[in-house]
């Protein structure tokens, strides 16, 4: 049987990170079964291009990956895939918070992890049998909605195989990656996912998070993570991994003796993460830094108390943010952080407040999005209920250029200024105009300077 697994993507988003979700899937389907599997990423085909991809492989099962923003561009593939008489598969964050969105326009949605529960469905399809026993799938079943019960997280991460990497053209992902621009515009890179689970209650994750990946967090063993990483770096030359993890530094304990087995197995990788501004402390962050961290992202969202507090629900304090990103300067690793603009009930002048917090920190790099409260979130429910409008359509949750609802405070257009604004006043600062100015040293240099800023319009 022959599946083919597709990603859908707007035009700006990142070139540089593989599609590590259904590459994991892959590996699943093909270590559980005999199929034939492979995956489009639509960062580099355009529809017409995947749908020419789909009748010339005239697939069994098209897995289709849903997210908000992209939702129109993954129809457009289910239209394509319902002409073959293939039968299409759902999954993803959009599919997990809104079925009743895709139920009737696909033949099954798996609601939450993927791996088994497609892997299930796939094998069933094979053999011929019926689909009431498997957990985590809504289905049609004679005109009506059957919803089967919640599938269960994998308990043991490390059973999994490693993302099916082979299925991907690795050397474009590698050539477009930005992460370790700060550090050095040249380092071949590429990510990895090392835990799935959050423990936290931010409001414009939640409880999407939990939905997908349950509430209880999940690390991979450190040498379950290392064999990875000592195969990619054999089969694709990198020299450095940016870990996507969310939450990466919060178990110490796993911390540490990851770091330790990383600087005896492969000395001289570089790597970066993101985490949590007051999961960072002087002791942590050494290790890392030894271990060959170079990189760090952290979510810092708005410099206003009570936009973190009230609104957010986000834990930290401005103090977490500054006392993290200083310690990360003093130990020689350059610092990123990410602010969204435009929350429910944030002014103009909250806005101005996180561009100046922003700028004065000794950040290397900054990403301003504007707000988008994601449907299924607690962020969602609160814009409705400040008397937001918020838009139908699904293409609106782009957060990198456009706004999805009203806020009676700030207009779409005045904080489309404010992100413009705050990317300004950051990137041409003495301190960063050297980071801007390196772009144009190569071709390579500018091509990804110009992808940077097309996210923004």
């Amino acid at each position: 049987m022959k599946i083919i697994l597709v990603f859908p993507r707007l035009k700006h988003e990142s070139l540089g990170d593989p599609p590590l979700g259904l590459a994991y899937l892959a590996a699943y389907l093909r270590k559980s079964f005999d199929f034939k599997v492979s995956v489009l990423d639509m960062a580099f085909l355009s529809v017409k291009e995947a749908a020419i991809c789909l009748a010339r492989e005239r697939p069994d099962i098209v897995g289709v990956y849903f997210s908000t923003p992209a939702y129109n561009i993954a129809m457009e593939i289910v239209k394509a895939a319902a002409k073959l008489n293939a039968l299409i598969v759902a999954g993803g964050p959009h599919a997990t918070v809104v079925p009743e969105s895709l139920v009737g326009r696909v033949d099954a949605v798996v609601i939450g992890e993927g791996e088994r529960a497609f892997a299930e469905f796939a094998g069933a399809y094979a053999d011929k049998r019926t689909l009431e026993e498997i957990n985590g799938i809504w289905f049609r079943r004679n005109g009506e909605v059957a919803r089967n019960a919640p599938g269960e997280p994998l308990s043991d991460l490390d059973i999994l195989p490693h993302p099916a990497r082979d299925l991907l053209n690795m050397e474009r992902y590698i050539d477009n990656c930005q992460y370790f621009d700060c550090v050095d515009m040249n380092i071949r890179a590429t990510t990895m996912i090392v835990s799935r689970g959050c423990p936290f209650k931010c409001a414009y994750c939640q409880p999407t998070l939990n939905k997908l990946f349950g509430s209880r967090i999940r690390l991979r063993s450190p040498d379950n993570i290392i064999s990875e990483i000592k195969e990619i770096r054999v089969r694709y030359s990198v020299d450095a991994v940016f870990f996507h993890d969310d939450t990466f530094a919060l178990d110490k304990g796993w911390l540490a003796d990851f770091c330790r087995k990383l600087i005896l197995e492969v000395p001289g990788l570089i790597w970066g993460c993101n985490s949590r501004a007051e999961l960072l402390d002087e002791g942590s962050l050494e290790i890392m830094r030894e271990s060959g961290l170079r990189c760090l992202h952290i979510g810092a969202e708005s410099a206003n108390q009570r936009i973190i507090d009230a609104i957010y629900d986000k834990g930290i304090t401005l103090l977490d943010v500054r006392r993290s990103v200083e310690i990360a300067k003093k130990k020689d690793i350059r610092a990123m952080c990410f602010f969204m603009l435009g929350a429910p009930t944030e002014t103009r002048q909250e806005i101005e407040n996180t561009i100046r917090f922003a700028r004065e920190l000794p950040l290397d790099e900054a990403v301003f999005n504007i707000v988008a409260p994601m449907p299924g979130t607690r962020l969602y429910n609160l814009a409705k209920e400040s008397g937001s409008r918020i838009s139908s359509r699904w293409e609106d949750f782009n957060y990198y250029s456009q706004r999805a609802y009203s806020n009676s405070g700030v207009g779409a257009a005045q904080v489309k200024y404010l992100q413009l604004k705050a990317l300004f006043v950051f990137y041409f600062s003495p301190y960063r105009l050297k980071y801007v100015l390196r772009h144009f040293c190569s071709l390579r240099g500018l091509r990804k300077l110009l992808r940077k800023i097309s996210r923004f319009f």
